[in-house]
């Protein structure tokens, strides 16, 4: 009896720690961030504005991508805003601002949502968008939000992760036009970027800044480079009233 006792103390005591070190290594690997959520739709917006319905469908497995899908593979929670044409938040060539680099390399929002909040305050953006929730690959997040003639560009983007920097994302996509009116349906095929602030060459690769900070690339060398032609996943928008 009492070696049996002490079989099941040992076996509790392993388990423990086996689940201790699982979420960890978990946690650890993935940067996960629990942040609030900001309500994007308010009914009284529409009397000025049109409703859009926006969904983040990601593709990216082992099945489509093989040797560049790690374990743990994720998308970070979506962020972005509706501004006008005098704002530029990223593009190829560029180079990443704070918030950009932080979001690229651990998925955290908060400097780019302040950032953001600094261009509505200027009145070059009107709304701060923000997906729902860290989610794994394949998966998909959607939001739903108001937009208006005066800012009718949407710039919106998701950390890959685990990555030293990679992320995807549109920049200055414009949902209306004077001469065609409203975008009614877009599909959007994602391809991963570079934003040129860590040096790292694999998904995990231990922190090691670039400094100075390089241009933002598409990602078209290792772990990407045979398999550049199959997004990572798509953005759906559709005009919904």
């Amino acid at each position: 009896m009492k070696n049996k006792m002490k079989y099941i103390v040992i076996l509790l005591v392993l388990v423990s720690f086996i689940s201790i070190f699982v979420a960890y290594s978990f946690l650890n690997t993935n940067n996960y961030f629990v942040e609030d959520v900001v309500d994007l739709y308010d009914e009284n917006d529409l009397e000025n504005g049109v409703e859009y319905r926006f969904v983040f469908e990601t593709s990216w497995s082992e099945g489509t991508h093989n040797s560049a899908y790690p374990n743990g593979a994720h998308l970070s929670p979506l962020v972005g805003l509706l501004h006008n044409n005098e704002l530029i938040i990223w593009e190829e060539g560029g180079i990443s601002s704070d918030g950009m680099e932080l979001m690229a390399e651990t998925g955290s929002r908060s400097i780019l949502n302040k950032e953001i909040n600094n261009y509505i305050n200027s009145n070059k953006a009107n709304k701060l968008l923000q997906g729902n929730n860290v989610f794994h690959s394949p998966g998909k997040d959607e939001i739903r939000f108001i937009a208006n003639e005066e800012f009718n560009q949407i710039t919106i983007v998701s950390m890959i992760a685990p990555s030293p920097d990679w992320f995807v994302g549109i920049h200055n996509f414009e949902l209306y036009n004077s001469t065609n009116g409203w975008i009614e349906n877009a599909t959007i095929n994602l391809f991963p970027y570079d934003a040129g602030t860590d040096d790292g060459i694999d998904f995990n690769s231990r922190n090691k800044d670039t400094n100075p900070r390089g241009k933002i690339t598409k990602l078209v060398e290792y772990p990407f480079n045979n398999v550049n032609k199959v997004p990572i996943g798509t953005f759906y928008i559709e005009l919904i009233k």
